[in-house]
């Protein structure tokens, strides 16, 4: 009997470990993708002011939108 009690608690954790890192998932995706919209917007704010080229931070913030999206991609294939 104790044997069934203890199999039982075992099992019943996994729906929580998997919520737990299907929110962890989430938070790092949308992380990255707002890091990126970020510098996007920024730069372009900065060019606005300042007349310079857009240069690395637009370059770097599709770069993050870019790995956002396969990220979150490759979450949701799995």
């Amino acid at each position: 009997m104790t044997k069934h009690n203890l199999s039982k608690n075992k099992n019943s954790n996994i729906g929580k470990i998997y919520q737990a890192r299907t929110l962890h998932k989430l938070i790092v995706g949308s992380l990255l993708g707002f890091a990126g919209l970020f510098l996007i917007i920024s730069s372009f704010l900065a060019t606005q002011k300042y007349h310079h080229s857009y240069g690395g931070p637009t370059f770097f913030g599709f770069a993050l939108i870019v790995c956002c999206v396969a990220y979150l991609q490759n979450w949701y294939s799995h």
